[in-house]
Protein backbone atom coordinates (compact mmCIF):
# COMPACT_ATOMS: atom_id res chain seq x y z
CA UNK A 1 0.00 0.00 0.00
CA UNK A 2 1.17 3.39 -0.99
CA UNK A 3 -0.52 6.18 -0.47
CA UNK A 4 0.35 9.84 -1.88
CA UNK A 5 1.03 10.82 2.18
CA UNK A 6 2.80 8.56 4.70
CA UNK A 7 0.41 9.65 7.23
CA UNK A 8 -2.64 8.34 5.27
CA UNK A 9 -2.65 5.27 7.78
CA UNK A 10 -3.76 7.25 10.80
CA UNK A 11 -6.68 8.61 8.73
CA UNK A 12 -7.57 4.97 8.50
CA UNK A 13 -6.50 4.07 12.18
CA UNK A 14 -9.72 7.06 12.86
CA UNK A 15 -12.11 5.58 10.25
CA UNK A 16 -11.51 1.62 11.66
CA UNK A 17 -11.81 2.98 15.37
CA UNK A 18 -15.48 5.02 14.35
CA UNK A 19 -16.65 2.00 12.38
CA UNK A 20 -15.87 -0.31 15.18
CA UNK A 21 -17.33 1.65 17.96
CA UNK A 22 -20.27 3.40 16.04
CA UNK A 23 -21.92 -0.31 14.91
CA UNK A 24 -20.48 -2.15 18.73
CA UNK A 25 -22.80 0.55 20.09
CA UNK A 26 -26.04 0.06 18.44
CA UNK A 27 -26.07 -3.57 20.15
CA UNK A 28 -24.96 -1.91 23.68
CA UNK A 29 -28.74 -0.87 24.73
CA UNK A 30 -30.13 -4.36 23.72
CA UNK A 31 -31.49 -5.34 26.75
CA UNK A 32 -33.57 -8.19 27.16
CA UNK A 33 -31.83 -10.10 24.42
CA UNK A 34 -33.58 -13.72 22.88
CA UNK A 35 -31.89 -16.68 22.83
CA UNK A 36 -28.63 -18.16 24.11
CA UNK A 37 -27.18 -14.47 24.30
CA UNK A 38 -30.18 -13.46 26.33
CA UNK A 39 -29.56 -16.20 28.85
CA UNK A 40 -26.18 -15.84 29.45
CA UNK A 41 -26.18 -11.62 29.82
CA UNK A 42 -28.99 -12.55 32.59
CA UNK A 43 -26.39 -15.74 33.89
CA UNK A 44 -23.64 -14.09 34.70
CA UNK A 45 -25.26 -10.54 35.47
CA UNK A 46 -26.97 -12.62 38.26
CA UNK A 47 -23.76 -13.68 39.49
CA UNK A 48 -22.48 -9.95 39.54
CA UNK A 49 -25.86 -9.06 41.49
CA UNK A 50 -25.25 -11.65 44.15
CA UNK A 51 -21.50 -10.84 44.54
CA UNK A 52 -22.03 -7.03 45.06
CA UNK A 53 -25.18 -7.95 47.63
CA UNK A 54 -23.86 -10.36 49.60
CA UNK A 55 -19.81 -9.09 49.33
CA UNK A 56 -17.03 -11.06 48.07
CA UNK A 57 -15.53 -13.20 51.19
CA UNK A 58 -19.31 -13.90 51.40
CA UNK A 59 -19.47 -15.50 47.89
CA UNK A 60 -15.90 -16.86 48.38
CA UNK A 61 -15.03 -14.61 45.33
CA UNK A 62 -16.60 -16.99 43.28
CA UNK A 63 -19.79 -17.07 40.72
CA UNK A 64 -23.16 -18.44 41.46
CA UNK A 65 -26.15 -19.72 39.25
CA UNK A 66 -29.37 -18.49 38.18
CA UNK A 67 -30.59 -17.89 41.51
CA UNK A 68 -31.37 -14.10 43.03
CA UNK A 69 -29.52 -14.46 46.60
CA UNK A 70 -30.38 -11.65 49.55
CA UNK A 71 -28.20 -11.06 52.06
CA UNK A 72 -26.68 -14.70 52.94
CA UNK A 73 -23.95 -16.68 51.96
CA UNK A 74 -24.46 -19.05 48.37
CA UNK A 75 -24.84 -23.25 49.27
CA UNK A 76 -22.81 -25.32 47.25
CA UNK A 77 -25.60 -25.96 44.53
CA UNK A 78 -25.49 -22.35 44.20
CA UNK A 79 -22.59 -21.81 42.87
CA UNK A 80 -21.27 -21.94 38.96
CA UNK A 81 -18.11 -24.04 38.58
CA UNK A 82 -18.14 -24.29 34.83
CA UNK A 83 -16.13 -21.81 34.04
CA UNK A 84 -13.22 -20.00 35.74
CA UNK A 85 -14.16 -17.18 38.34
CA UNK A 86 -12.41 -13.97 36.95
CA UNK A 87 -14.62 -12.39 34.53
CA UNK A 88 -17.45 -12.36 37.93
CA UNK A 89 -14.81 -10.86 39.58
CA UNK A 90 -14.04 -8.25 37.60
CA UNK A 91 -17.28 -7.19 36.65
CA UNK A 92 -18.70 -7.34 39.64
CA UNK A 93 -15.82 -4.74 41.54
CA UNK A 94 -17.32 -2.11 38.30
CA UNK A 95 -20.69 -3.09 39.14
CA UNK A 96 -19.57 -1.75 42.71
CA UNK A 97 -18.04 1.13 41.48
CA UNK A 98 -21.18 2.16 38.90
CA UNK A 99 -23.82 0.59 40.44
CA UNK A 100 -25.38 -2.24 38.52
CA UNK A 101 -25.39 -1.44 34.64
CA UNK A 102 -25.81 -3.45 32.32
CA UNK A 103 -24.29 -0.84 30.17
CA UNK A 104 -21.19 -0.54 31.74
CA UNK A 105 -20.48 -4.18 31.99
CA UNK A 106 -20.77 -4.46 28.09
CA UNK A 107 -19.07 -1.40 27.16
CA UNK A 108 -16.05 -3.05 29.36
CA UNK A 109 -16.23 -6.36 27.09
CA UNK A 110 -16.50 -3.77 23.46
CA UNK A 111 -13.23 -1.47 24.79
CA UNK A 112 -10.85 -4.74 25.62
CA UNK A 113 -12.68 -6.67 22.58
CA UNK A 114 -11.00 -2.85 20.60
CA UNK A 115 -8.02 -3.49 22.58
CA UNK A 116 -7.44 -6.83 21.34
CA UNK A 117 -7.18 -5.38 17.72
CA UNK A 118 -4.53 -2.72 18.13
CA UNK A 119 -2.77 -5.23 19.99
CA UNK A 120 -2.64 -7.45 16.99
CA UNK A 121 -2.14 -4.00 14.80
CA UNK A 122 1.01 -4.14 17.13
CA UNK A 123 1.83 -7.27 16.35
CA UNK A 124 1.74 -7.19 12.79
CA UNK A 125 4.35 -3.96 13.34
CA UNK A 126 6.60 -6.94 15.30
CA UNK A 127 6.59 -9.18 12.03
CA UNK A 128 8.05 -6.22 9.87
CA UNK A 129 4.84 -5.67 8.28
CA UNK A 130 4.30 -2.00 6.67
CA UNK A 131 2.42 0.39 8.51
CA UNK A 132 0.06 0.19 5.79
CA UNK A 133 0.00 -3.79 5.69
CA UNK A 134 -0.42 -3.74 9.47
CA UNK A 135 -3.34 -0.98 8.52
CA UNK A 136 -5.47 -3.24 6.42
CA UNK A 137 -5.43 -6.00 9.19
CA UNK A 138 -6.53 -3.31 11.72
CA UNK A 139 -9.15 -2.45 9.24
CA UNK A 140 -10.16 -6.14 8.48
CA UNK A 141 -10.60 -6.79 12.31
CA UNK A 142 -12.54 -3.55 12.74
CA UNK A 143 -14.87 -4.47 10.15
CA UNK A 144 -16.16 -8.23 11.04
CA UNK A 145 -19.43 -8.33 11.86
CA UNK A 146 -18.91 -10.83 14.24
CA UNK A 147 -17.20 -8.44 16.92
CA UNK A 148 -20.73 -5.62 16.70
CA UNK A 149 -23.29 -9.18 16.59
CA UNK A 150 -21.85 -10.25 20.01
CA UNK A 151 -21.18 -6.67 21.11
CA UNK A 152 -24.23 -6.99 23.58
CA UNK A 153 -22.61 -10.21 25.64
CA UNK A 154 -20.46 -9.85 28.49
CA UNK A 155 -18.92 -13.02 29.42
CA UNK A 156 -15.24 -14.25 29.90
CA UNK A 157 -15.35 -15.89 26.78
CA UNK A 158 -15.30 -12.52 25.02
CA UNK A 159 -13.35 -10.37 27.39
CA UNK A 160 -10.56 -12.90 27.41
CA UNK A 161 -9.49 -11.83 24.00
CA UNK A 162 -7.48 -8.82 25.05
CA UNK A 163 -5.20 -10.80 27.17
CA UNK A 164 -5.23 -13.45 24.98
CA UNK A 165 -3.76 -10.72 22.34
CA UNK A 166 -1.04 -10.14 24.53
CA UNK A 167 -0.04 -13.57 25.30
CA UNK A 168 0.66 -13.91 21.05
CA UNK A 169 2.59 -10.27 21.30
CA UNK A 170 4.58 -11.14 23.96
CA UNK A 171 5.32 -14.38 23.01
CA UNK A 172 6.44 -12.97 19.22
CA UNK A 173 8.59 -10.71 21.07
CA UNK A 174 10.26 -13.16 23.09
CA UNK A 175 11.16 -15.57 20.16
CA UNK A 176 12.79 -11.87 18.45
CA UNK A 177 14.29 -11.23 21.74
CA UNK A 178 14.91 -13.68 24.34
CA UNK A 179 14.66 -11.48 27.28
CA UNK A 180 13.55 -12.51 30.69
CA UNK A 181 10.81 -9.83 30.86
CA UNK A 182 8.94 -11.13 28.03
CA UNK A 183 8.87 -14.36 29.55
CA UNK A 184 7.42 -13.05 32.56
CA UNK A 185 4.95 -11.08 30.83
CA UNK A 186 3.58 -14.08 28.59
CA UNK A 187 3.56 -16.13 31.90
CA UNK A 188 0.81 -12.99 33.09
CA UNK A 189 -1.20 -12.20 30.38
CA UNK A 190 -1.66 -16.49 29.19
CA UNK A 191 -2.60 -16.40 33.10
CA UNK A 192 -5.36 -14.34 32.89
CA UNK A 193 -6.53 -15.61 29.70
CA UNK A 194 -7.11 -18.82 31.57
CA UNK A 195 -8.39 -17.62 34.22
CA UNK A 196 -11.54 -15.96 32.23
CA UNK A 197 -11.88 -18.88 29.74
CA UNK A 198 -10.84 -22.37 28.72
CA UNK A 199 -9.65 -20.72 25.16
CA UNK A 200 -6.23 -19.49 27.63
CA UNK A 201 -5.32 -23.41 28.14
CA UNK A 202 -5.82 -23.77 24.32
CA UNK A 203 -3.93 -21.40 23.39
CA UNK A 204 -1.06 -22.24 26.08
CA UNK A 205 -0.98 -25.61 23.84
CA UNK A 206 -0.17 -24.09 20.84
CA UNK A 207 2.69 -21.98 21.79
CA UNK A 208 3.77 -25.35 24.05
CA UNK A 209 3.85 -27.43 20.38
CA UNK A 210 5.33 -23.94 18.37
CA UNK A 211 8.07 -23.88 20.60
CA UNK A 212 8.66 -28.10 20.80
CA UNK A 213 8.93 -28.15 17.52
CA UNK A 214 11.35 -25.64 17.07
CA UNK A 215 13.53 -27.13 19.60
CA UNK A 216 13.36 -30.85 17.73
CA UNK A 217 14.39 -28.62 14.84
CA UNK A 218 16.47 -26.49 15.90
CA UNK A 219 18.05 -27.45 19.23
CA UNK A 220 17.87 -23.78 20.76
CA UNK A 221 17.53 -23.31 24.68
CA UNK A 222 15.05 -20.60 24.49
CA UNK A 223 12.56 -22.81 23.02
CA UNK A 224 12.73 -25.52 25.27
CA UNK A 225 12.79 -22.95 28.53
CA UNK A 226 9.60 -21.41 26.48
CA UNK A 227 8.20 -24.83 26.32
CA UNK A 228 8.75 -25.23 30.47
CA UNK A 229 7.24 -22.28 30.89
CA UNK A 230 4.57 -23.33 29.48
CA UNK A 231 3.85 -26.35 31.07
CA UNK A 232 4.73 -23.97 34.56
CA UNK A 233 2.07 -21.50 33.17
CA UNK A 234 -0.48 -24.05 32.90
CA UNK A 235 -0.20 -26.18 35.71
CA UNK A 236 -0.44 -23.08 38.37
CA UNK A 237 -3.49 -21.97 36.66
CA UNK A 238 -5.34 -25.19 36.94
CA UNK A 239 -4.16 -25.90 40.10
CA UNK A 240 -5.64 -22.52 41.30
CA UNK A 241 -9.35 -23.00 39.69
CA UNK A 242 -8.81 -26.70 41.60
CA UNK A 243 -8.30 -25.16 44.84
CA UNK A 244 -10.61 -22.19 44.17
CA UNK A 245 -13.46 -24.68 43.38
CA UNK A 246 -12.91 -27.05 46.01
CA UNK A 247 -13.17 -23.77 48.85
CA UNK A 248 -16.68 -23.20 46.89
CA UNK A 249 -18.34 -26.60 46.60
CA UNK A 250 -15.66 -29.19 47.97
CA UNK A 251 -15.63 -31.14 44.87
CA UNK A 252 -14.63 -31.32 41.55
CA UNK A 253 -17.91 -33.34 40.54
CA UNK A 254 -19.44 -30.67 38.38
CA UNK A 255 -16.73 -29.36 36.66
CA UNK A 256 -15.96 -32.66 35.89
CA UNK A 257 -19.14 -33.05 34.42
CA UNK A 258 -19.60 -29.92 32.95
CA UNK A 259 -16.27 -30.65 30.68
CA UNK A 260 -17.61 -33.98 29.84
CA UNK A 261 -20.49 -32.36 28.29
CA UNK A 262 -18.63 -29.53 26.95
CA UNK A 263 -16.47 -32.09 25.12
CA UNK A 264 -19.29 -34.12 24.08
CA UNK A 265 -18.37 -37.02 26.23
CA UNK A 266 -21.15 -36.93 28.32
CA UNK A 267 -24.49 -35.07 27.89
CA UNK A 268 -28.43 -35.53 27.41
CA UNK A 269 -29.44 -36.92 24.44
CA UNK A 270 -31.90 -34.23 23.56
CA UNK A 271 -28.01 -32.12 23.02
CA UNK A 272 -26.78 -34.57 20.99
CA UNK A 273 -25.58 -33.71 17.16
CA UNK A 274 -23.77 -34.95 14.17
CA UNK A 275 -20.30 -33.57 12.92
CA UNK A 276 -22.28 -32.52 9.68
CA UNK A 277 -24.84 -30.70 11.76
CA UNK A 278 -21.96 -28.84 13.23
CA UNK A 279 -20.02 -28.02 10.52
CA UNK A 280 -23.34 -26.22 8.87
CA UNK A 281 -24.31 -24.53 11.48
CA UNK A 282 -20.87 -22.37 11.49
CA UNK A 283 -20.80 -22.57 7.65
CA UNK A 284 -24.01 -20.74 7.83
CA UNK A 285 -22.53 -18.17 10.15
CA UNK A 286 -20.32 -17.43 6.66
CA UNK A 287 -21.74 -13.69 6.86
CA UNK A 288 -19.83 -12.97 10.40
CA UNK A 289 -16.73 -12.16 8.84
CA UNK A 290 -16.08 -11.11 5.31
CA UNK A 291 -16.33 -13.71 2.25
CA UNK A 292 -13.59 -12.23 0.22
CA UNK A 293 -11.25 -12.01 3.56
CA UNK A 294 -12.29 -15.84 3.45
CA UNK A 295 -11.55 -16.38 0.14
CA UNK A 296 -7.81 -14.61 0.79
CA UNK A 297 -7.33 -16.98 3.64
CA UNK A 298 -7.75 -19.88 2.13
CA UNK A 299 -5.58 -19.27 -0.64
CA UNK A 300 -2.84 -18.00 1.67
CA UNK A 301 -3.23 -21.70 3.18
CA UNK A 302 -2.85 -23.29 0.13
CA UNK A 303 0.20 -21.22 -1.30
CA UNK A 304 2.40 -20.19 2.09
CA UNK A 305 3.14 -23.55 3.18
CA UNK A 306 5.56 -25.41 0.59
CA UNK A 307 9.31 -25.01 1.70
CA UNK A 308 11.73 -25.72 -0.74
CA UNK A 309 14.58 -25.69 2.26
CA UNK A 310 13.01 -28.36 4.91
CA UNK A 311 15.70 -26.77 7.12
CA UNK A 312 14.92 -23.60 7.16
CA UNK A 313 12.70 -22.19 9.82
CA UNK A 314 9.48 -20.90 8.47
CA UNK A 315 8.92 -16.96 8.78
CA UNK A 316 7.29 -15.60 12.21
CA UNK A 317 4.23 -14.53 10.15
CA UNK A 318 3.35 -18.46 9.02
CA UNK A 319 4.10 -19.75 12.66
CA UNK A 320 1.65 -17.15 13.48
CA UNK A 321 -1.00 -17.54 11.29
CA UNK A 322 -0.64 -21.43 11.60
CA UNK A 323 -1.00 -20.58 15.95
CA UNK A 324 -4.05 -18.70 14.95
CA UNK A 325 -5.49 -21.27 13.22
CA UNK A 326 -5.00 -24.51 15.05
CA UNK A 327 -5.73 -22.99 18.77
CA UNK A 328 -9.26 -22.33 17.42
CA UNK A 329 -9.59 -25.74 15.31
CA UNK A 330 -7.97 -27.50 18.32
CA UNK A 331 -10.83 -26.03 20.99
CA UNK A 332 -13.68 -26.30 18.19
CA UNK A 333 -13.14 -30.11 17.93
CA UNK A 334 -11.90 -30.85 21.68
CA UNK A 335 -15.26 -29.20 23.27
CA UNK A 336 -17.49 -29.32 20.42
CA UNK A 337 -20.61 -29.64 22.26
CA UNK A 338 -19.69 -25.53 23.60
CA UNK A 339 -19.02 -24.35 20.42
CA UNK A 340 -21.54 -25.57 18.93
CA UNK A 341 -24.31 -24.20 21.33
CA UNK A 342 -22.14 -21.12 21.57
CA UNK A 343 -22.55 -19.52 18.50
CA UNK A 344 -20.19 -16.50 18.97
CA UNK A 345 -17.11 -18.72 19.77
CA UNK A 346 -16.38 -18.58 15.95
CA UNK A 347 -14.58 -14.96 16.79
CA UNK A 348 -11.60 -16.80 17.55
CA UNK A 349 -11.06 -17.44 13.94
CA UNK A 350 -11.16 -13.71 13.33
CA UNK A 351 -7.47 -13.11 13.64
CA UNK A 352 -6.41 -15.94 11.73
CA UNK A 353 -8.79 -14.76 8.97
CA UNK A 354 -7.61 -10.99 9.22
CA UNK A 355 -3.94 -12.01 9.24
CA UNK A 356 -3.98 -14.60 6.21
CA UNK A 357 -5.88 -12.68 4.00
CA UNK A 358 -3.97 -9.54 4.33
CA UNK A 359 -0.34 -11.85 3.38
CA UNK A 360 -1.73 -12.86 0.22
CA UNK A 361 -3.51 -9.88 -0.54
CA UNK A 362 -0.08 -7.90 -0.20
CA UNK A 363 1.86 -10.67 -2.27
CA UNK A 364 -1.20 -9.91 -4.94
CA UNK A 365 0.04 -6.31 -4.65
CA UNK A 366 4.17 -6.94 -5.35
CA UNK A 367 3.37 -9.81 -8.45
CA UNK A 368 0.90 -7.41 -9.91
CA UNK A 369 2.68 -3.93 -9.18
CA UNK A 370 3.66 -3.22 -12.93
CA UNK A 371 0.15 -4.43 -14.20
CA UNK A 372 -2.49 -2.20 -11.75
CA UNK A 373 -2.09 0.52 -9.87
CA UNK A 374 -1.39 -0.29 -6.52
CA UNK A 375 -3.70 2.50 -4.71
CA UNK A 376 -6.71 1.74 -6.53
CA UNK A 377 -6.43 -2.05 -5.51
CA UNK A 378 -5.83 -1.13 -2.01
CA UNK A 379 -9.06 1.26 -1.66
CA UNK A 380 -11.29 -1.34 -3.53
CA UNK A 381 -10.24 -3.27 -0.90
CA UNK A 382 -11.07 -1.23 1.59
CA UNK A 383 -14.26 -0.51 -0.36
CA UNK A 384 -15.02 -4.23 -0.11
CA UNK A 385 -14.52 -4.49 3.37
CA UNK A 386 -16.80 -1.57 4.66
CA UNK A 387 -19.38 -2.56 2.08
CA UNK A 388 -19.88 -5.78 3.61
CA UNK A 389 -19.30 -4.62 7.30
CA UNK A 390 -22.69 -2.65 6.02
CA UNK A 391 -24.34 -5.79 4.86
CA UNK A 392 -23.46 -7.42 8.24
CA UNK A 393 -25.09 -4.70 10.05
CA UNK A 394 -27.83 -4.69 7.53
CA UNK A 395 -28.03 -8.84 8.69
CA UNK A 396 -27.97 -8.44 12.25
CA UNK A 397 -30.32 -5.84 12.45
CA UNK A 398 -33.07 -7.89 10.47
CA UNK A 399 -32.16 -11.00 12.73
CA UNK A 400 -32.74 -8.88 15.84
CA UNK A 401 -35.89 -7.67 14.69
CA UNK A 402 -36.85 -11.42 13.93
CA UNK A 403 -36.10 -12.27 17.47
CA UNK A 404 -38.30 -8.67 19.00
CA UNK A 405 -41.59 -10.76 17.52
CA UNK A 406 -41.24 -13.81 20.10
CA UNK A 407 -39.64 -11.41 22.68
CA UNK A 408 -40.50 -9.62 25.76
CA UNK A 409 -39.74 -6.20 25.73
CA UNK A 410 -42.35 -5.37 27.74
CA UNK A 411 -41.74 -7.38 30.12
CA UNK A 412 -38.18 -5.79 30.88
CA UNK A 413 -39.58 -2.52 31.75
CA UNK A 414 -42.56 -4.20 34.16
CA UNK A 415 -39.47 -5.42 36.02
CA UNK A 416 -38.39 -2.49 36.55
CA UNK A 417 -41.56 -0.92 38.01
CA UNK A 418 -41.82 -4.10 40.08
CA UNK A 419 -38.08 -3.52 41.46
CA UNK A 420 -39.31 0.34 42.75
CA UNK A 421 -42.78 -1.14 44.29
CA UNK A 422 -41.38 -4.10 46.13
CA UNK A 423 -38.34 -5.09 48.63
CA UNK A 424 -35.07 -6.34 48.23
CA UNK A 425 -36.35 -9.61 50.41
CA UNK A 426 -39.64 -10.22 48.73
CA UNK A 427 -40.03 -13.48 46.91
CA UNK A 428 -42.47 -13.72 43.33
CA UNK A 429 -44.31 -16.32 42.30
CA UNK A 430 -44.29 -16.05 38.42
CA UNK A 431 -46.94 -17.93 35.87
CA UNK A 432 -46.04 -16.71 32.31
CA UNK A 433 -46.38 -18.37 29.41
CA UNK A 434 -42.56 -18.04 27.62
CA UNK A 435 -39.99 -16.57 29.22
CA UNK A 436 -36.51 -17.18 30.19
CA UNK A 437 -35.93 -17.80 34.03
CA UNK A 438 -33.00 -16.21 34.72
CA UNK A 439 -33.90 -12.34 32.49
CA UNK A 440 -36.57 -12.18 34.44
CA UNK A 441 -34.61 -13.12 37.64
CA UNK A 442 -32.05 -10.51 36.50
CA UNK A 443 -34.35 -7.90 35.63
CA UNK A 444 -36.54 -8.61 38.88
CA UNK A 445 -34.08 -8.89 40.81
CA UNK A 446 -36.12 -10.94 43.27
CA UNK A 447 -36.24 -14.87 44.30
CA UNK A 448 -38.57 -16.05 42.21
CA UNK A 449 -40.71 -19.66 41.47
CA UNK A 450 -41.45 -20.29 38.46
CA UNK A 451 -44.79 -22.29 38.46
CA UNK A 452 -46.35 -23.22 35.27
CA UNK A 453 -49.08 -25.50 35.59
CA UNK A 454 -51.91 -23.67 36.43
CA UNK A 455 -54.45 -25.78 37.82
CA UNK A 456 -52.49 -26.88 40.59
CA UNK A 457 -51.12 -22.54 41.17
CA UNK A 458 -53.89 -22.16 44.33
CA UNK A 459 -51.64 -24.48 46.51
CA UNK A 460 -48.62 -22.71 46.08
CA UNK A 461 -50.24 -19.40 47.06
CA UNK A 462 -48.90 -19.10 50.41
CA UNK A 463 -48.62 -15.50 51.88
CA UNK A 464 -45.96 -16.54 54.25
CA UNK A 465 -43.53 -17.99 51.85
CA UNK A 466 -44.51 -16.04 49.06
CA UNK A 467 -45.33 -12.12 48.77
CA UNK A 468 -45.99 -11.09 45.02
CA UNK A 469 -47.74 -13.26 42.49
CA UNK A 470 -47.15 -12.30 38.66
CA UNK A 471 -49.09 -13.77 35.82
CA UNK A 472 -49.47 -13.21 32.04
CA UNK A 473 -52.82 -12.60 30.85
CA UNK A 474 -53.39 -15.59 28.55
CA UNK A 475 -56.60 -17.75 28.18
CA UNK A 476 -55.37 -20.90 30.02
CA UNK A 477 -54.51 -18.74 32.94
CA UNK A 478 -57.99 -17.07 33.21
CA UNK A 479 -58.84 -19.26 36.07
CA UNK A 480 -55.80 -18.46 38.54
CA UNK A 481 -56.36 -14.43 37.37
CA UNK A 482 -60.19 -15.21 38.41
CA UNK A 483 -59.11 -16.18 41.66
CA UNK A 484 -56.22 -13.58 42.51
CA UNK A 485 -58.48 -10.89 41.47
CA UNK A 486 -61.34 -12.28 43.77
CA UNK A 487 -58.75 -12.57 47.13
CA UNK A 488 -55.73 -10.41 46.29
CA UNK A 489 -55.43 -6.57 45.62
CA UNK A 490 -53.62 -6.12 42.54
CA UNK A 491 -52.00 -4.08 39.57
CA UNK A 492 -52.29 -4.55 35.84
CA UNK A 493 -49.68 -3.57 33.77
CA UNK A 494 -50.10 -4.26 29.70
CA UNK A 495 -50.82 -7.75 29.78
CA UNK A 496 -49.26 -8.89 32.80
CA UNK A 497 -51.30 -8.78 36.50
CA UNK A 498 -49.00 -8.26 39.90
CA UNK A 499 -51.28 -9.27 43.56
CA UNK A 500 -49.90 -8.44 46.21
CA UNK A 501 -50.14 -11.84 48.42
CA UNK A 502 -50.43 -10.06 51.60
CA UNK A 503 -52.74 -7.81 51.32
CA UNK A 504 -56.34 -9.82 50.82
CA UNK A 505 -59.06 -7.86 49.30
CA UNK A 506 -60.67 -6.76 45.78
CA UNK A 507 -58.84 -4.22 44.47
CA UNK A 508 -57.12 -3.70 40.98
CA UNK A 509 -54.99 -0.55 40.32
CA UNK A 510 -54.63 -0.43 36.04
CA UNK A 511 -51.42 1.09 34.67
CA UNK A 512 -51.26 1.52 30.86
CA UNK A 513 -47.61 2.38 29.22
CA UNK A 514 -46.38 4.68 26.65
CA UNK A 515 -43.43 5.06 24.65
CA UNK A 516 -40.97 7.61 25.64
CA UNK A 517 -39.93 10.64 23.42
CA UNK A 518 -36.42 9.76 22.27
CA UNK A 519 -33.95 11.72 19.91
CA UNK A 520 -32.25 9.77 17.05
CA UNK A 521 -28.69 9.31 19.03
CA UNK A 522 -30.91 7.70 22.16
CA UNK A 523 -32.62 5.42 19.45
CA UNK A 524 -29.43 4.13 17.99
CA UNK A 525 -26.99 3.77 20.77
CA UNK A 526 -28.91 3.21 23.76
CA UNK A 527 -32.42 1.60 22.80
CA UNK A 528 -31.89 0.47 19.39
CA UNK A 529 -35.30 -1.96 19.05
CA UNK A 530 -37.32 -1.28 21.57
CA UNK A 531 -38.38 2.58 23.02
CA UNK A 532 -38.05 3.43 26.96
CA UNK A 533 -41.75 3.59 28.75
CA UNK A 534 -43.65 5.00 30.71
CA UNK A 535 -46.34 3.65 33.11
CA UNK A 536 -49.22 6.06 34.22
CA UNK A 537 -52.47 4.97 36.71
CA UNK A 538 -55.52 4.98 34.36
CA UNK A 539 -58.46 5.78 37.51
CA UNK A 540 -61.41 5.01 35.07
CA UNK A 541 -63.68 2.65 36.71
CA UNK A 542 -65.27 1.27 33.94
CA UNK A 543 -62.48 0.18 32.29
CA UNK A 544 -61.30 -1.79 35.43
CA UNK A 545 -65.04 -3.18 36.02
CA UNK A 546 -64.58 -4.26 32.46
CA UNK A 547 -61.57 -6.07 33.28
CA UNK A 548 -63.22 -8.06 36.47
CA UNK A 549 -66.26 -8.56 34.10
CA UNK A 550 -64.07 -10.30 31.54
CA UNK A 551 -62.40 -12.86 34.19
CA UNK A 552 -65.96 -13.30 36.04
CA UNK A 553 -67.32 -15.44 32.57
CA UNK A 554 -65.06 -18.84 33.78
CA UNK A 555 -67.64 -20.49 35.81
CA UNK A 556 -65.26 -22.47 37.47
CA UNK A 557 -61.92 -21.81 38.53
CA UNK A 558 -60.63 -24.84 36.91
CA UNK A 559 -61.86 -25.99 33.24
CA UNK A 560 -64.48 -28.41 32.97
CA UNK A 561 -62.85 -31.58 31.50
CA UNK A 562 -64.96 -33.75 29.26
CA UNK A 563 -64.49 -36.89 28.72
CA UNK A 564 -61.64 -37.21 31.50
CA UNK A 565 -61.85 -39.62 34.61
CA UNK A 566 -64.30 -36.71 36.30
CA UNK A 567 -67.55 -38.64 34.29
CA UNK A 568 -65.80 -42.23 34.32
CA UNK A 569 -65.91 -41.88 38.43
CA UNK A 570 -68.49 -39.17 39.12
CA UNK A 571 -69.00 -40.18 42.47
CA UNK A 572 -65.55 -39.13 43.93
CA UNK A 573 -65.22 -35.77 44.56
CA UNK A 574 -62.01 -35.00 42.65
CA UNK A 575 -62.74 -31.45 42.52
CA UNK A 576 -62.92 -30.94 46.27
CA UNK A 577 -59.68 -32.57 46.38
CA UNK A 578 -58.25 -30.25 43.78
CA UNK A 579 -59.61 -27.52 45.85
CA UNK A 580 -57.83 -28.39 49.03
CA UNK A 581 -54.87 -29.18 47.43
Amino acid sequence: MSPKKSNTYKIFLMAGFLLFFLFSFKEIGNFYQTGHAGFINAEVGLSHLNTINNGFLKTKFGATNYKVIYNRAPTNDEYYVRYPYLHNLLVSILWKITGPSEIASRLFVIILTFFSIVMFFLISQELSYSKHSSTLVYLTLCSFPVFYHYAGLSNGEISALFPLSLSYYFYIKYLKKDRSKYKLLLLISLSITCQLFWYGYIAAFVFFLDSLLSFILHKQKKDLKMALILIFTVTINISLFVFHTLWLVGSLKNAIDAFLWRASIKMPPTHHFTWIEFILKNLKRWWLFNPVVIFFALAYLFTSFRRKNQNARFPLNQRLSLMLLLAPLIFSVLLSHLVHYHDFLIIYFAFFLAFSSIDFFTKILERSAEKIKKNAFVYSYIFVLLLFALFGLLKHTEEKMIDKETDNYELYYICKVMRNITNPEDRFIITIKRVQEPQVRFYLRREAFFMKIVHWAKGYIDSNKFSYYLVETKPAYRPLIKYLLRNFRGYKYDRYFLFNLRKPGKELRFFNSREEKTNFLFKYFVSPFHQPRKYEEIKDIATIEKIYARFEEEEDLYPTLEGTIFHIFPLIPFRNVIAFL
